[in-house]
């Protein structure tokens, strides 16, 4: 019993993780060596001063709930916190525990393993802040991203962006392609799908201009950019590309185009030419259509 208790120990010392117990009020009755070890404080520190105080401060409150939760409802324990190292670095851990019963069904002890996961956590840390700021840089560039399968004719990738350009809900997940069809423009509708079956016979990537009408009858411009993705077979496999609300800039330009006509009528009617000077070349900028008639 002796040397299979040392074995067990031994086995116990050697795993990769911080293996705990605990009594099934919640006391403690066992760290391994790792434990210890990655503390930096003897057993009697870690039992006396419980394990508490080696937990982040912001994160003990939810960690505390989840233990307590699990210590009276008798189920597995669960939790994502930082483990204060024996240097002073707190470090992301996940944490899980279960209750082991005798045969009546009462729970006689708690036995847990907690597990470094500060790289994947901060990785994936980084990758919520990388696909935060994407997401702003659509909103504000009003550029959606999209990834379709011709071979099934489904959306595989629709930002959050295109759900707002094309006033689509997200809640009810990616749209059917052939809806998201028919809320182009219908002057433009087929101009458009002549030119992508173009591109797509010719297999070269393309951009395109169209108008797209809304359920409350808004009508938004937008620009297409695609790219085709081929195997090796030279099959079509999938399709990449950006949309790009272009309404503010197309509205200005029609509102420029209506200021430079009524000028130019303005001028015709009144006999008035007006004109723009180089001073320094001495050279002519801007010759209005009435300053040649006259």
């Amino acid at each position: 019993m002796r040397e299979s208790e040392y074995k067990l120990r031994q086995i116990i010392d050697t795993v990769p993780s911080l293996v705990w117990a605990v009594e099934p009020d919640g006391e403690n009755t066992y760290a391994n060596r790792r434990i210890l070890d990655y503390i930096g404080a003897p057993y009697e520190d870690f039992k006396n001063s419980g394990w508490q105080r080696f937990v982040h401060p912001d994160d003990l409150p939810e960690t505390l709930k989840a233990f307590q939760h699990a210590i009276e409802a008798g189920t597995s324990y669960e939790a994502v916190h930082r483990v204060r190292r024996g240097d002073g670095e707190f470090r992301w851990h996940h944490t899980r525990g279960e209750p082991m019963r005798d045969r009546e069904g009462r729970i006689i002890q708690w036995y847990g393993l907690t597990i470094d996961v500060d790289e994947a956590e901060k990785a994936e840390e980084r990758l919520r802040r990388s696909e935060a700021y994407l997401a702003e840089a659509q909103r504000i560039s009003h550029t959606g991203f999209y990834a379709f399968s011709p071979v099934n004719r489904q959306l595989l990738y629709w930002s959050e962006e295109c759900y707002r350009i094309w006033g689509f809900d997200p809640v009810q997940g990616l749209p059917d392609r052939e809806i998201a069809t028919q809320r182009i423009h219908p002057d433009d509708r087929e101009r458009v799908d002549n030119e992508v079956e173009e591109a797509r016979r010719q297999k070269r990537d393309y951009a395109l201009e169209f108008r797209i009408v809304l359920p409350d009858g808004t009508v938004k411009y937008l620009e297409c950019d695609e790219h085709l993705v081929f195997s090796a077979r030279g099959e079509l496999v999938e399709t990449m590309g950006k949309n790009v609300d272009v309404t503010e800039r197309k509205r200005a330009q029609d509102t420029l185009r209506r200021g430079e006509a009524w000028l130019a009528q303005a001028q015709r009617l009144s006999h008035t030419g007006t004109w723009v000077l180089d001073g320094t070349t001495r050279r002519f900028l801007y010759w209005s259509d009435e300053s040649y008639r006259i």
